[in-house]
């Protein structure tokens, strides 16, 4: 049992006899000196009084017991606190060992922590660069593409120009030639009407 435990249990006896025993005093007090018939007609403010002496030092014990048990846990927690302070101040050999091996395992967990970010972030570092590099890639294939399509576009504008020249070459052609043969049809009617206005004649 500790001090303070044992402190706080006498106090509360001590308390507990000298209540009753004020209260068993003060009852034959006055059963045998005053009478308890006087106390009842007695006006309220002298009753009052009577009261007050009876319960003002019942008060006045508890309230010296309870400085003395708050004093005493005080304490107790007091020695607890320096034997704590002590005991970080100087440590023995057992927490020194634990301390140094917390703080062995504390560094190694930040070399670890260190080391794997340093490989996340040559990843990270070459991941980018080849997503830069795929990007350029991307660009130089989309650029030649566009140049391409463009040197098609000029490619299918000249044809379809040539294609058009052609035509209208063979419209023309057709042309004269449709032409040449109404002229042909009319000199060979011209030439068969001559030659029956001679033969007519000649007969």
């Amino acid at each position: 049992m500790s001090g303070h435990t044992w402190i706080t249990r006498v106090s509360a006896l001590l308390g507990a006899i000298a209540t009753a025993s004020w209260l068993w005093v003060s009852y034959t007090y006055l059963k045998n000196q005053v009478g308890l018939d006087v106390i009842e007609s007695m006006l309220p403010q002298e009753q009052g009084q009577i009261i007050a002496g009876v319960v003002l030092p019942l008060c006045l014990v508890w309230t010296i017991l309870l400085f003395i048990v708050r004093g005493a846990a005080l304490s107790s927690q007091t020695r607890q606190l320096l034997s704590k302070m002590e005991r970080l101040t100087y440590p023995d050999d057992e927490e020194n060992t634990r301390v140094k091996d917390i703080t062995r395992q504390l560094q190694e967990q930040a070399e670890s922590l260190s080391s794997a970010s340093s490989d996340v972030e040559r990843r990270l570092s070459g991941l980018i660069n080849a997503f830069k590099e795929q990007t350029k890639q991307l660009t130089g294939a989309a650029i030649r593409a566009s140049s391409q399509t463009e040197q098609i576009q000029e490619t299918l504008v000249a044809q379809q120009s040539s294609l058009e020249d052609v035509h209208t070459s063979i419209h023309s052609s057709l042309d004269v030639a449709r032409e040449a043969v109404k002229e042909q049809v009319t000199a060979l009617e011209s030439s068969g009407v001559r030659s029956e206005v001679m033969a007519d004649t000649i007969s």
